[in-house]
């Protein structure tokens, strides 16, 4: 264990030290050989564990038992974990939900969120086959692993705030009382404290697990987030993988967004050809990359350590 911490030590470092690099404008074929450290088949093994607690939409037992999963995985990583449960009306009644925050002291000003969902999409008659690999397993396990390797380099970064958000899916269709509920309350949270001012950026991760891995940013994206995504996709010759959605995507970034956070949704809003496996019985494991999520972890450290820099 203490040769592995080493190891993504002195990656991550590599990665934040050469940050400067992507900051200014240049990056080689040495950044990208070394820059990469998120780990895709280790997330893929998270995202075996997640599947195989069943159907974990919100309220049930086996978001629970994720919950208490994402809480001892996050324990052994070297964090404390807060777990914020309680309850809300749906057409279920009196839904529990728990969202759950880790924290890693950064030695540069200011805050950022990095968030997930961990529920599934609720249906009265699962679909056959459907274990929602992709939407939400693969951008909890890439959160996770985007945990264990910014540890070591804390000190050149903001605090980070990791998000396990429950309840992004909505029961019946999304409104002011269905959908978003974690987000939801997590900003709220935030504006109630009054510490608005004090967070840089939130960046948010869904679906980024689809083979065929191509990001779609909202067009309400804040511009210097996207130019952010950009620069950091090129350095791993992923520019081609990156494009605007021709609307505008609600997601759990929106929450934040409304209270004046800058966001970004790093997001695959097509899964598998003309979104076929998008809530449906193709959201399995078969169907999800280690590769893409590798991409999407670096990319989105990349983001995180230009945000740090970013006065």
């Amino acid at each position: 264990m203490f040769k592995l911490y080493q190891k993504t030590a002195k990656k991550a470092k590599l990665l934040l030290g050469l940050c400067s690099l992507f900051f200014l404008g240049g990056c080689n074929d040495s950044y990208r050989n070394n820059a990469c450290q998120v780990d895709g088949d280790k997330a893929l093994q998270f995202v075996e564990i997640q599947c195989g607690f069943g159907a974990r939409y919100s309220g049930t037992a086996a978001l629970k038992k994720t919950s208490d999963w994402l809480k001892q995985t996050a324990q052994e990583l070297g964090y404390k974990v807060e777990v914020d449960v309680w309850q809300e009306k749906t057409i279920l009644g009196n839904t529990t939900f728990r969202n759950l925050k880790a924290v890693l002291p950064g030695g540069k000003p200011g805050r950022i969120i990095v968030g997930t969902h961990y529920d599934l999409k609720y249906f009265k008659t699962i679909p056959r086959g459907f274990t929602g690999a992709n939407d939400s397993a693969s951008s909890t396990a890439v959160v996770l692993e985007l945990m264990r390797v910014l540890k070591p380099v804390s000190h050149e970064l903001s605090t980070i705030e990791f998000y396990f958000f429950d309840g992004e899916e909505c029961f019946e269709s999304y409104s002011e009382t269905d959908g978003l509920f974690g987000s939801k309350r997590a900003a709220g949270k935030i504006l109630q404290n009054g510490t608005v001012d004090e967070y840089k950026a939130m960046v948010l991760l869904d679906m980024i697990g689809d083979k065929d891995l191509q990001f779609t940013w909202s067009m309400d994206t804040n511009q210097k987030l996207v130019d952010y995504l950009m620069k950091a996709a090129s350095c791993f010759d992923a520019g081609h993988q990156v494009k605007m959605h021709d609307g505008l995507i609600l997601d759990d970034h929106i929450p934040f967004q409304n209270i004046g956070i800058p966001a970004i949704d790093l997001i695959d809003f097509d899964y598998g050809h003309e979104n076929e496996h998008w809530h449906t019985g193709g959201d399995h494991i078969e169907n999800v990359s280690a590769d893409s999520m590798e991409l999407a972890g670096n990319i989105a450290a990349l983001i995180i350590g230009a945000v740090s820099l970013d006065d």
